[in-house]
């Protein structure tokens, strides 16, 4: 599968949406330095910033992204304390700032269900596996009406196919060792994670969604791997240290990752 057919979903006017965001920011500030109308001082304030930009990058991406509801909800506290200093909120920050992020992991990642591992893999292959697609389109036209398909119970994977990694002011280390890795979701905050592919192995193009504040990610892959990095930072770096190898890169497996990472790393190795 090459990176063509990936099925992607991001709102075809999503740079538009960024660019026009960014266009008013500066006709804003333009107008501030000529004095020509007073606008507020927090208006102009990084807090302000942080929520017109997480704005854009969710109207970019329809809002499916976690990425920026975290820079909205962040820019949101610190912007209260700008707007009106009496409020003070200096010493509830942290504590607003978490209740939100745990209202979003119960949300976004708790009560799934029992389903919840068999609906991400659907959920991926209908996503990433043109293969899926056609054959579920074929079935479902076969099917009779008022008929249920009935699961597979002979259907298993393993358990490291699809990665979903958590850290919360701590850390987590996995080894990947499904030879049909099909990606994954990485968010710390606060934390660091390190996931090791050396064993692993991939085909065509997966794709590791990775959100960041303040935390760090180190991701080791084989040398035969290509990687394409899609991030959105602020504040933050992707380092591709991998060491040069006699083995050029198999354009066959890509590994895509893409994200948002606010006053955080990702490191890229090989070994």
């Amino acid at each position: 599968m090459e990176n063509q057919d990936i099925k992607r979903n991001p709102n075809p006017n999503g740079k538009k949406i960024l660019g026009g965001a960014i266009l008013l920011i500066g006709v804003a500030l333009l107008i501030k330095q000529f004095n020509l109308i007073q606008f507020p001082s927090w208006l102009f304030s990084w807090p302000m910033i942080l929520i017109v930009i997480g704005i854009a990058s969710g109207i970019k991406h329809n809002f499916k992204r976690s990425g920026s509801f975290i820079m909205i909800l962040i820019g949101g506290v610190f912007l209260l304390e700008k707007v009106n200093p009496a409020w003070n909120v200096g010493n509830v920050t942290w504590p607003i700032i978490l209740i939100g992020i745990g209202i979003w992991f119960i949300i976004g990642k708790g009560f799934k269900g029992d389903n919840y591992q068999g609906g991400k893999r659907k959920r991926w292959k209908e996503n990433f596996d043109p293969a899926y697609q056609t054959t579920s389109q074929n079935f479902d036209s076969q099917l009779p009406k008022n008929e249920e398909p009935v699961a597979d119970e002979n259907h298993r994977t393993t358990g490291d196919e699809y990665l979903d990694s958590v850290s919360v002011f701590g850390g987590t280390k996995k080894n990947i060792l499904s030879k049909s890795f099909k990606g994954g979701e990485i968010v710390t905050i606060m934390g660091g994670c390190e996931i090791n592919f050396t064993h692993a192995d991939i085909s065509g193009t997966v794709v590791l969604d990775v959100t960041q504040i303040m935390g760090g990610t180190k991701i080791i892959i084989p040398p035969t791997w290509d990687v394409v990095t899609e991030m959105f930072a602020i504040f933050a770096g992707v380092k591709d240290k991998r060491s040069l190898v006699q083995v050029l890169p198999d354009r066959s497996k890509v590994l895509l990752i893409k994200g948002t990472s606010i006053f955080a790393g990702i490191d890229i190795r090989n070994y």
